[in-house]
């Protein structure tokens, strides 16, 4: 049997990077983004990303942290983390599947606006870019939610298929999570030959409804044919 190869995107496994700072647990090539503004990436918001993420420890894992608290007055948007491929963008007709572990410590508060859409705001979601929206195009790809409640189907962010995974919090538990990008994208979009993934992150956040968000990641991966 082949072993699948695999590029390990978040390395909070084994604890491989001290948590005494944040610069030095995140990954080097992770940056962090403005949902606004997926088309150009900001990479000087380290500042900005100490307000959500940090790295903890659970025995010998490390992982994500994530907490965005409106109601403590902070932080002021929403900030995607994760990483650019760059030049050493993956084939997606390459890939066998992204896998990661995640779990929910609290989501935002059932407002009338999140009540009227679930994908507003979320204590988890993971996202991968295929083609980067622009200020005219959508793009392609996916946006994989954890949502408070049972949210619509068959919608779109910029372009982004949005893939409901989960809802509720189950009380805190990881859960593991593995999808089948190029059977996706085949589903949504069409053939997965000369695609690339360009871009691979999590977002927590509550901006929406101006209330508190949290959650945990772990062990995000690709893994290769």
């Amino acid at each position: 049997m082949k072993i699948p190869r695999t590029q390990l995107l978040l390395f909070l496994s084994i604890g491989v990077f001290s948590t005494s700072s944040f610069a030095a647990a995140v990954p080097e090539k992770w940056i962090s983004i403005n949902p606004k503004q997926l088309a150009t990436p900001q990479t000087d918001m380290r500042h900005e990303v100490r307000s959500i993420y940090s790295v903890e420890v659970d025995g010998d894992r490390n992982y994500l942290h994530a907490k965005y608290d409106v109601i403590r007055g902070k932080p002021k948007k929403a900030i995607h983390l994760g990483r650019v491929f760059g030049e050493k963008q993956v084939a997606l007709s390459g890939v066998k599947y992204l896998e990661w572990r995640w779990r929910v410590r609290q989501q935002p508060s059932l407002v009338d606006s999140l009540k009227e859409d679930p994908w507003l705001d979320m204590a988890v979601s993971v996202y991968v870019l295929i083609k980067k929206p622009s200020f005219i195009f959508n793009g392609q790809g996916f946006k994989f939610g954890w949502l408070a409640i049972k949210g619509p189907t068959n919608t779109t962010q910029r372009g982004l298929r949005q893939i409901q995974m989960r809802t509720g919090d189950l009380s805190g538990l990881w859960v593991e999570e593995q999808v089948d990008l190029c059977a996706l994208y085949e589903k949504y979009y069409g053939s997965c030959d000369g695609e690339y993934v360009e871009y691979i992150g999590v977002m927590t956040d509550a901006d929406g409804t101006k209330s508190l968000a949290e959650g945990d990641y772990s062990d995000l991966r690709v893994v290769l044919k």
